[in-house]
């Protein structure tokens, strides 16, 4: 993200490139020339005329365009000169964005103003990581992210970085990529020999984990006789599964907290990970625009027909529209 700010030009000749969509080029906003030649099956849009000609009134920068795309008709025409889109707008009236911070976020608001976008950003203190989603507007957040190329190298304390989409709730995940999510599982032998609420073991190891860098929930996933916890983990995509896993290890065996409530470190331990796995796979539906159905639908349909498959699944619509 901080070097697409930066761009000046960039190449996209002799690609198979059928259509771009709405919001492509929105965040690149030091873009003076954009090159599409040979790109035979595309289809002309509305989006990039929009954008050449906002940056022009309000930056008073010229972008140049080379290529050519397809009208409906067939014809081939320079992709400046389509003009079949007297009613587009660059920006998505009652844009919808998450507006929360931290790991658990199911705030939606329909963000005000002429010029909306909706906001991710990561932020550092001490090791603890902190993400925020929220309403902004298109400057602003173009300011922002020209801030990360000074606040966004490196994973340190006082760390801040920021990104900017389009399209409804699509900073309900990190577009971008600078974090990722984990689950460890911790099992607990002969829990019910303990007197101890499980909400008690939760909030101490939250309260230990507060020394590694990232964001940690623990959750109490029922079982009687071998309690299991689940332990929820962002942390920067650097960050490998083992090398998270033996952090969280050396944390959980050196912590007084659980000493003090009595928890045996011989009855702790992780799940072996041959027990499950968790996978995350990406499904691309073209030209999704084209369809009448919400996009609610598809994922509650798409978990009907995978209730057959063993294991446990979530199907999500993360959105689409962003850089």
């Amino acid at each position: 993200m901080c070097r697409l700010i930066k761009f000046k030009r960039t190449y996209l000749n002799s690609n198979p490139i059928e259509k771009y969509e709405d919001g492509a080029f929105l965040f690149l906003p030091s873009i003076v020339k954009i090159y599409l030649e040979y790109n035979k099956l595309m289809k002309c849009g509305c989006h990039l005329p929009a954008f050449v000609k906002y940056i022009k009134k309000v930056y008073n920068r010229t972008v140049a365009v080379s290529g050519t795309c397809q009208e409906g008709s067939g014809k081939r025409i320079p992709i400046l000169d389509y003009s079949q889109c007297q009613n587009y707008s660059l920006f998505q009236r009652n844009l919808q964005c998450q507006t929360c911070s931290g790991i658990i976020c199911n705030e939606v608001t329909s963000c005000p103003g002429t010029e909306p976008v909706c906001r991710f950003a990561i932020s550092m203190n001490g090791a603890k990581l902190k993400t925020e989603r929220s309403c902004s507007t298109y400057r602003k957040c173009v300011e922002a992210m020209r801030n990360n190329t000074l606040t966004c190298n490196k994973r340190t304390n006082g760390t801040s970085c920021t990104g900017c989409c389009v399209g409804h709730l699509c900073n309900k995940n990190d577009f971008i990529g600078w974090t990722k999510s984990l689950v460890f599982r911790l099992i607990f032998k002969k829990f019910n020999e303990y007197k101890i609420p499980a909400e008690n073991i939760s909030r101490a190891m939250e309260h230990d984990l507060s020394t590694v860098t990232g964001t940690f929930r623990v959750e109490d996933c029922g079982s009687n006789r071998n309690k299991i916890f689940a332990i929820y983990c962002t942390v920067f995509s650097e960050m490998t599964e083992s090398q998270l896993r033996r952090n969280i290890s050396q944390v959980l065996n050196k912590s007084q907290e659980l000493l003090n409530l009595g928890v045996k470190k011989s009855h702790m331990k992780f799940l072996d990970e041959s027990w499950t796995k968790s996978f995350a796979f990406r499904l691309i539906l073209k030209s999704f625009n084209e369809y009448k159905k919400p996009a609610e639908n598809i994922s509650r349909a798409m978990e009907h027909e995978v209730l057959t498959v063993t294991g446990k699944f979530r199907v999500e619509y993360p959105g689409f529209k962003y850089w």
